[in-house]
Order: structure tokens, then C-alpha cells, then sequence
């Protein structure tokens, strides 16, 4: 039943992002999160407890704000795929800098913003990109999700892959992407974060450091009503992973915490 609830939200989403104008879509997205709020009540305490967690705010209009963001920039993110429309890039030099190296790289972000386009975005400035993803349990829903990932030519494969697999990738030269704060990792890395610490799983940067791999933290946002794509700078072999993350954790997410996806249950394992 919540398999085929979640469905046809996003269907319905999808369709309504594709007529709209993107201003239109993020707005009435927002709307639609507003609708939304009062009935997600596990969702709306997990946001809560990680919103006190890490920041020391204990404020439900915060909540409110963030679940209206989540929906607006779902639709957002649908009109953008869809639509296949430009987005503004931050930092490109960064990528270049890797791209025209013949190793590849790891790409790493949060659930912050409009993060399925990142892929979108990367194969379109011709970086051959694969896509790390952590499997739905709800399967009608991951067959849609699917769907509208193809419309970019990035990879996606299941984090049940195990990591010689995934460094395959990396030594043909592609850039593999990996969302920090989705894994079922047993061996974190702590990393500082506003007034609390986030768990990330600490086999990617054991596995960089050991193989001399780069690593490309990126941000995908909507600002000033204008799509951006946000590229940092790599963090090369040999750097201190901790204190870099921590600085563009924070630089980044402390700019608007409404964009974090502060709901999602696996900040508050």
C-alpha cells in the first residue's frame, strides 16, 4: 500500500514538473510538503531529533521549512531531469582538474538539495560517471526512480556491490559517486559537524588513501531561483579527509539547514 502511495506522488510529481516552468514546479512542490507534514509524524521527530542533535535548534518551524524544501526540490530535481534544462556550475575547474587526469576519481555528497542531478550534470560535461544507490524497499516506486534516472547516461549500481567492484570503475577512469550519509557501513569515520558529528562510512577514504585516489565533494542547490551545481575542491591523497569534510560540511549545509534532508533515518543511527 505505501509502495504504491509513494508511486503515484511521484508519478503525479513527475507529470506536473514536466508542464510547469521550474519556478512554478519548486513552488508548488513546496506546497505539496506543506500538505504533507502534518501526517509524517516518525519523519517529522526524526527531523526534530537530528535538527537538536547537531545544531542545539529545537524548532518545528525549521522542520516545516525542510519538509517543504525536500518536496520542492523533488520537484525541482523532476522538472531539471525531464526537462534536461542547464544548470549553473560552481567550480568547475575542480573537475577539470581530475577529468583530464586518466585515473579515476570518487565524487561524494549528502542528501542536500537537488542531488539526483548530479549525475545528470557530470555526464553532460562528459565525465563517464557511476552512481552508487542504496536498493528501495519499496519496488513498484524503485522501478519509476529507475526510469527517470536513465535519462542520463551515468551508471547506477546497488551498494551491495562490493568495493573491488566498485574500484573497477575507478581504474577505467570514471568518477564513482557516493552519497555519505546513505550506507550500511559497521566502520564510521566521525566527522565534526555544526555541534554534532556525522557517521560516514569509512571504507571509500581508506580505500583513496591506500590507492592514491582523489576525491571531488559536491553540492547541487537551488539559489536565487537559479539551479547550481556546486564542485569543491578535491581532497588529494595524502590530505586530512576529516578536517577537509568537516570544512565543506559545514561551509555548505550551514548556509540554508533547510535543504538537509533532516528526516532521513540513517542520521539518527
Amino acid at each position: 500500500m505505501v509502495d504504491l502511495l509513494v508511486f503515484i506522488i511521484l508519478f503525479i510529481s513527475a507529470v506536473i514538473s514536466s508542464i510547469f516552468s521550474s519556478g512554478d514546479a519548486y513552488l508548488i512542490g513546496r506546497w505539496g510538503g506543506g500538505i504533507f507534514y502534518p501526517f509524517l509524524h516518525k519523519d517529522r521527530e526524526n527531523a526534530l531529533k537530528n535538527l537538536k542533535r547537531f545544531t542545539g535548534i529545537e524548532d518545528r518551524r525549521i522542520v516545516l521549512s525542510n519538509f517543504k524544501n525536500i518536496m520542492g526540490n523533488i520537484m525541482l530535481k523532476l522538472h531539471i531531469i525531464v526537462k534536461k534544462e542547464k544548470v549553473k556550475i560552481v567550480g568547475e575547474e575542480h573537475l577539470k582538474s581530475l577529468k583530464f587526469n586518466s585515473n579515476g576519481f570518487f565524487i561524494v555528497s549528502l542528501h542536500y538539495g537537488l542531488w539526483e542531478i548530479i549525475p545528470l550534470v557530470l555526464e553532460d560535461m562528459g565525465i563517464n560517471t557511476v552512481v552508487v544507490f542504496a536498493s528501495s524497499p519499496y519496488k513498484l516506486t524503485e522501478r519509476l526512480v529507475m526510469h527517470i534516472r536513465k535519462r542520463s547516461k551515468a551508471k547506477f549500481v546497488p551498494a551491495s556491490m562490493n568495493i573491488f567492484g566498485l574500484l573497477k570503475f575507478v581504474r577505467e577512469g570514471k568518477a564513482l559517486g557516493l552519497m555519505l550519509d546513505q550506507h550500511r557501513s559497521t566502520r564510521f569515520l566521525n566527522i565534526p559537524f555544526l555541534n554534532g558529528r556525522l557517521k560516514i562510512p569509512e571504507a571509500p577514504f581508506y580505500i583513496a588513501s591506500k590507492r592514491e585516489i582523489s576525491i571531488l565533494p559536491v553540492f547541487s542547490y537551488i539559489e536565487q531561483g537559479k539551479a547550481i551545481l556546486r564542485i569543491s575542491a578535491p581532497i588529494l591523497p595524502g590530505s586530512d579527509v576529516v578536517l577537509r569534510l568537516q570544512s565543506v560540511f559545514q561551509k555548505y549545509l550551514s548556509m540554508k539547514m533547510e535543504n538537509f534532508v533532516w528526516a532521513y533515518s540513517g542520521l539518527s543511527d
